[in-house]
């Protein structure tokens, strides 16, 4: 959900970066945006508890590892953005209001001709305007590309001292006044508070070499899975003493640890160049645009109650369908780029007639 990568052809959430375009993070991309789905799929299943834990042990543990493996999904896509770094140019935030204007339509075209949604224009105008004043990450997302110029000037004047020394201080405040006392600036991580101590970390992994960050890729694997196991035990413990508030937030320092590493995995990952990942990276984006849509979202959560109600091996059969609709988005926004293209094209070309004039 970020500006991650050189400029598609016509890509949403597309920047320019000075690095080159590297497929192991366009994977990373991939794999956040499907646990993006996977996030909200996760709620459709039975909510570990107290008596869970006794009823239905294995199953309860296994929701817990599902929440675990699949919180960094966020934090993943904006550690990317710090690291390529994100750049003010006019034809990255035109692709990303285009993309979010595309499937505004695209969504209720879809919608409305399947019989998914079936309210008039009208209702569906005004669910949409207050729909994504309530989406947290695009608003969250947009103030922080704002200020990214403000953060990359801190940060090309900071040395690696001053800076890591900022971003442990961000993080003090961070887990005892927003994770600890829940405070309403940070919003449980859902903010751009929130966004911009990732976006400084990303930062910060881009421009040093430390030793945390140089462990064979398979130490950073086992890193991001021992921590999930961790998060795991302790909710476990929680539930077990009574206590039902739950540690997979954005905002746990766990789960941040947990993100980072999982990113290095991703960084020190060898996969060339590759057409078919970038392809579908492009337009990954795309996914949460069509999941979270208005006319699409009750249909989504609907089908995977069904889903979790009706099938033997539901979660298998939920993969399925989770890739299904990811597969659909990323097909669907090939016509996004296609309009994008001319779209572009037509500007370009009347600016020229407009210089020769």
């Amino acid at each position: 959900m970020s500006d991650l990568g050189q400029k598609y052809s016509g890509g949403g959430f597309s920047a320019s970066r000075e690095k080159t375009r590297q497929s192991n993070l366009e994977l990373l991309r991939i794999v956040s945006m499907f646990l993006v789905l996977l996030i909200h799929y996760i709620p459709t299943r039975t909510t570990p508890s107290f008596e869970t834990l006794h009823t239905d042990t294995l199953g309860t543990l296994f929701n817990m590892e599902l929440r675990s493996i699949a919180k960094v999904c966020v934090n993943c896509f904006i550690l990317i953005s710090g690291y390529f770094g994100i750049k003010w140019r006019g034809r990255s935030i035109c692709s990303l209001l285009f993309q979010v204007l595309f499937w505004v339509v695209a969504g209720y075209l879809i919608g409305t001709l399947t019989g998914i949604y079936e309210q008039g224009s009208l209702v569906f105008i005004k669910k949409q305007l207050v729909f994504w004043s309530s989406r947290w990450f695009l608003p969250a997302y947009l103030a922080l590309y704002l200020v990214a110029p403000l953060i990359n000037a801190f940060v090309e004047q900071c040395d690696e001292k001053r800076l890591w020394r900022y971003i442990l201080v961000f993080y003090t405040v961070s887990t005892l006044y927003g994770y600890c006392m829940v405070s309403q600036e940070f919003n449980e991580g859902m903010s751009m508070i929130s966004l911009m101590g990732l976006y400084l970390i990303g930062r910060y992994i881009g421009r040093f070499e430390k030793r945390w960050m140089q462990f064979n890729k398979y130490v950073d694997l086992s890193i991001y899975f021992g921590l999930g196991f961790l998060l795991v035990a302790i909710n476990t413990v929680t539930l077990l003493c009574g206590i039902a508030s739950s540690p997979y937030g954005y905002l746990n320092p766990v789960v941040i640890v947990q993100s980072v590493y999982l990113f290095l995995f991703f960084k020190k990952l060898d996969v060339g160049s590759s057409r078919v990942v970038n392809f579908i990276a492009a337009s990954s984006f795309a996914a949460y645009l069509f999941q979270t849509h208005i006319c699409i979202d009750g249909f989504y959560l609907d089908t995977c109650h069904w889903i979790n109600d009706n099938c033997s091996a539901a979660f298998m059969v939920a993969l399925g369908f989770i890739v299904a609709v990811f597969a659909a988005a990323v097909m669907v926004d090939r016509v996004r780029i296609w309009l994008f293209n001319i779209f572009e094209k037509t500007v370009q070309s009347l600016s020229l007639r407009n210089g020769r004039a």
